[in-house]
């Protein structure tokens, strides 16, 4: 009897029973290959940066990023990073485009935790493991808003218009990369109902604990594809945040992987070696001087960017198959549960930022770096055009007054009369007091108006602080919306 009862002790979960949980990473280790991909990320976008200047902010950054990633251990190093990248993002405001907008928020709510965290001593300011089980689960969420948010703007008419779609637009240009030519009108549906389809997967699929993994190789597969769109800096980002979704246990798979493969297990062992100590140190920061003095001139910034662009392929596809190869090691990939729970309140810092940005074009506010990329989406002055929600939600009336362009001095403007392309009042005031010598004709309800030197009208002149967190979108003439990928009223980054 007491055989049996034992035995059934253990069948029904009694308890004499303990049951063995999976191994997992050293939730440190974690951090470290966060911040490494992160570092990565960081690099791909620089190299689009025009201004190399030394010293700056942006040269600062890039730094920044290499010494992370050669200890990416270090938490101080991370928060470095994150502080100096922060301030570039306040300096850059409002012009800044999604990813790194979303970075910057991100780093927002983890540095106000961070010196909470300090004025109370709490231990887990000081450990790498305790930070990243802190982290991790607010920067997951935040990425699954920023999916949300992409996939819920493309539900407007505009976007399942193939004459108009940004859709088409991101085919055409992927069907065109190198030498292919293979774009046509066949592609223009399958694409617009692929690219709503594939972030709405994204955004479930991350979030449910049963479909992460597949989820992971469909996001891969495409960024890689965006990659190859000419859309590096986004999805190297995405490469990063899909770090904190891989499986708890990659580390270790990971291990088990290279101990087969003894000769890479000694490179890489070798490579960190030498990266993490002095030789290393001095050898990457050399390298950035060289390169940095090599940008100054555009030929090379052209070429530069070319060989990240192919570095970035390369780099996707190796993590692609990595993961693949360590998915196949013996036994299922672990995948535990809690991984959207915050530790406490102070974490919804930053998912409460991101919501807010997201919203602010159905709310009335601005209309760039809201995470509605590439969606032709429409919400200014009677141009709504979204599909499940109602102009009715509009509470702020920021949008409502439009303003055509008919003449200027700036060739910016210039180009926006000729194609009757219109602004928002206040993205006009933020150009007049960026550019007060020029001249300008504008309309608006109350007539024609013609300004020698918009620096001396008071009409034009902008609130400051509005100016830094509001930018907006041009607004296409009555014949049509556009897909548009371009800042034009900002600069030349992509919104």
């Amino acid at each position: 009897m007491g055989v049996l009862r034992s035995r059934r002790g253990v069948a029904s979960g009694g308890p004499t029973e303990r049951r063995s949980t999976p191994p997992v990473d050293d939730p440190g280790e974690r951090l470290g290959l966060f911040t490494a991909l992160l570092g990565l990320a960081v690099l791909f976008h620089q190299q689009q940066l025009d201004d190399w200047a030394v010293p700056s902010v942006g040269l600062l950054v890039t730094a920044a990023a290499i010494w992370s990633i050669l200890r990416p251990t270090s938490l101080a190093r991370l928060v470095t990073l994150m502080g100096l990248h922060l301030t570039s993002v306040l300096i850059d405001l409002p012009s800044v485009v999604n990813h790194w907008l979303m970075l910057g928020i991100a780093e927002m709510g983890i540095l106000i935790a961070v010196a909470i965290g300090l004025v109370r001593r709490s231990p887990w300011v000081t450990s790498s493991g305790l930070f990243y089980n802190r982290v991790a689960p607010t920067l997951r969420i935040q990425l699954l808003i920023v999916y949300v948010a992409a996939s819920f703007a493309k539900f407007n008419t505009d976007f399942l218009d193939p004459a108009v779609s940004c859709g088409v637009a991101m085919v055409d240009q992927l069907m065109t990369f190198g030498p292919l030519r293979l774009s046509g009108d066949w592609l223009h549906r399958p694409a617009i109902v692929g690219a709503l389809a594939v972030e709405c997967m994204l955004a479930v699929g991350l979030a449910w604990r049963r479909t992460r993994n597949a989820a992971l190789f469909l996001g891969l597969g495409f960024h890689l594809t965006l990659a190859f769109a000419g859309h590096v800096p986004f999805s190297g980002f995405a490469i990063a945040f899909y770090s904190l979704f891989a499986p708890d246990d990659l580390l270790l798979r990971s291990r088990t992987l290279l101990a087969r493969w003894r000769p890479l297990n000694a490179g890489i062992s070798a490579m960190c070696r030498v990266g993490s100590g002095p030789v290393g140190l001095v050898a990457a920061f050399s390298m950035l001087a060289a390169l940095t003095l090599l940008l100054q001139a555009e030929p090379a910034r052209s070429l530069v960017r070319q060989a990240f662009v192919a570095s970035f392929l390369v780099y996707n596809i190796i993590i692609i198959v990595w993961l693949m190869l360590v998915t196949r090691v013996t036994g299922a990939p672990v995948y535990r549960p809690g991984a959207l729970r915050l530790s406490s309140g102070i974490w919804l810092i930053g998912p409460v930022l991101i919501v807010l940005n997201a919203i602010s074009p159905y709310a009335g506010l601005k209309t760039q770096s809201t995470f509605t990329m590439y969606s032709n989406l429409q919400t200014e002055g009677r141009h709504w055009n979204h599909l499940l929600l109602s102009e009715e939600v509009q509470v702020f009336d920021v949008q409502d007054h439009l303003v055509r362009i008919v003449h200027s001095s700036d060739p910016a403007m210039a180009e926006a009369a000729r194609e009757g392309r219109a602004w928002v009042w206040t993205a006009l005031q933020g150009w007049a007091r960026r550019n007060p010598s020029a001249s300008l004709t504008y309309e608006d309800e109350s007539g024609v108006h013609s300004v020698p030197r918009v620096g001396a009208d008071a009409r034009l002149r902008s609130d400051r602080i509005e100016a830094m967190l509001a930018q907006f979108r041009d607004v296409p003439s009555g014949a049509g919306n556009y897909c548009r990928t371009e800042r034009r009223n900002a600069g030349d980054q992509h919104s």
